[in-house]
């Protein structure tokens, strides 16, 4: 298996520019809108050219983020010379004059990360002359402030001002935020058939991978794609769905289409992504080449070294895996982990026990194959106790991993500790339908004389209706219940479903003999 430790594919690693980021395209909007709001009642040179720097910054920014396209946003200038028209026209020269100042300070304060004095002079500008995109303005400020509450009440104000597509889409990226979608999917639903469409288009397909309804989300990416084919992160985030639905073939047609564009500007590492995308199709040779070019072309993105050297311990090249291992630009759990367990496969347990503990104090939760890794090297250096705690601290925190299980089961078998033996082998039962489980269930139900070896011989059979090794326990029970003529019948299912099950075959002749002798 490639995947060891499932660290080859993360959604959230590889999706960066998959989420809702409006508050910035917002703010480049209102940006756009005080320039020219700027331009057209100032004189003043040098404001021009600090607002137009300022806009730049922004939008640097927000390349950076890789929230969205700014290729998205279409503004439609006949409109915005009209509502600056209508701003000029319904002020005097001092109000003009103020207005200006205002919300020239309120601009600045904002870059400068000083959101109450923005939110100060923001509500001087309002007070002067209110319009719809202030209150939006203002409306962002407060989810960076995170206070969603208000920026909500903002936005609602903006709607009733004008209900137009932009201010729509405003009350759409909140609601998200506060994650109602259906709410958010009213108002951009509403918000179509304007000239933000394709940004519309985005969210909603945003809004219903959210809600887990990819092929919901993938139609709308399309419909945004189709206003806008150079849209890079409705491309990338199309590529990534078909991804996750194992459409490797879908998946990658999208991806060229990004990597045609400038999909650098979105921090997007094209040899990864081919890496992931081999070790999707199952190409683990292309996937290391892919994954070698990034660790040349992107040195520091750690991705590449992590997988590449999980790559080389899935193929048992573990002195290969090590050294990748040891070129990466930073060292977290997944590190210590794969360093770990190439140690475990080369029998330094002891070094393997120092890297697998380090990785899972590193990590919010742990990997299983950690786990069973550390809790085996604990065990083949005599630390029996510091094993068994591993995987029933693991399994009390909600790991119900089918080894793990089994792991800590056998332990107590061998410790003739029927009750916990017992715990484990039901736990392992109940979370996978596997038939070695109930074998080694019955097995220790019949060593407890529980009398609920029945039930789960039933649930077990029921399953598993060709089981000989189900059968010869079961037979095994009713023998030492003394019941020859029933465990003969068992024993004799086991060996008709099980010709060579030697067991079945012994059984079956020690019950035959005593019933002759009875």
């Amino acid at each position: 298996m490639l995947t060891i430790l499932g660290f080859l594919v993360s959604q959230k690693e590889r999706d960066g520019v998959y989420i809702l980021g409006f508050s910035l395209v917002t703010i480049i909007v209102v940006s756009i809108m005080i320039y020219s709001q700027m331009k057209s009642s100032s004189k003043n040179d040098e404001k021009i050219d600090f607002l137009t720097e300022t806009v730049l910054k922004i939008k640097a920014s927000y390349e950076e983020a890789s929230n969205f396209s700014l290729s998205k946003v279409k503004i439609d200038l006949e409109i915005l010379d009209k509502k600056l028209k209508e701003t000029k026209d319904e002020l005097n020269s001092v109000q003009t004059k103020l207005f200006t100042e205002y919300t020239h300070r309120a601009f600045e304060f904002f870059i400068n990360n000083k959101f109450d004095e923005a939110i100060n002079y923001c509500n001087r500008s309002i007070e002067i002359f209110n319009t719809d995109w202030l209150q939006v303005f203002l409306g962002n400020i407060f989810i960076i402030k995170k206070n969603y509450k208000i920026a909500k009440h903002h936005f609602e104000n903006a709607i009733e001002m004008d209900s137009n597509p932009y201010t729509l889409l405003s009350m759409g990226n909140i609601y998200s935020m506060l994650s109602e979608y259906d709410n958010s999917l009213k108002y951009y639903y509403k918000g179509l058939g304007g000239n933000l469409d394709a940004t519309i288009y985005y969210n909603i397909a945003v809004t219903f991978a959210k809600k887990g309804s990819r092929e919901k989300s993938i139609e709308n990416y399309n419909k945004s794609i189709n206003i806008n084919p150079k849209n890079i992160p409705a491309l990338f985030n199309v590529a990534n769905l078909y991804f996750n639905l194992g459409k490797f073939d879908k998946a990658e047609m999208f991806y060229k289409r990004v990597f045609n564009l400038n999909y650098n500007l979105f921090g997007i590492n094209k040899d990864y992504i081919y890496g992931l995308l081999y070790v999707g199709k199952g190409d683990s040779i292309k996937a290391i080449e892919e994954y070698k070019k990034s660790t040349i072309n992107r040195p520091m993105d750690y991705r590449a070294f992590i997988n590449l050297s999980n790559l080389y311990l899935a193929r048992k090249q573990y002195d290969l895996s090590i050294n990748i291992l040891n070129k990466a630009p930073q060292k977290d759990y997944r590190y210590y982990a794969i360093l770990g367990i190439n140690q475990f496969h080369k029998k330094e347990f002891s070094s393997a026990i120092i890297n697998l503990e380090i990785s899972l104090k590193l990590q919010n939760k742990e990997v299983p194959n950690v786990i069973e890794k550390l809790s085996t090297s604990y065990r083949l250096v005599g630390n029996i106790e510091r094993s068994k705690a591993i995987i029933e601290t693991a399994i009390n925190e909600g790991y119900t991993d089918y080894e793990l299980l089994m792991n800590i089961a056998l332990e107590y078998e061998k410790e003739r500790n029927c009750e916990k033996a017992q715990k484990y082998y039901l736990l392992a039962t109940k979370h996978h339908s596997i038939e070695n489980a109930y074998i080694n269930l019955l097995r220790v139900l019949i060593q407890c004389s529980s009398e609920k070896t029945k039930e789960y011989f039933e649930k077990g059979i029921a399953l598993f209706p060709k089981s000989s090794e189900l059968y010869n326990n079961m037979g095994v029970y009713l023998l030492q219940n003394k019941k020859f003529e029933e465990a003969k019948q068992y024993f004799e299912k086991a060996m008709l479903f099980g010709p060579k099950n030697k067991n079945a075959i012994n059984n079956y002749n020690i019950v035959s003999k005593d019933l002759k002798a009875n």
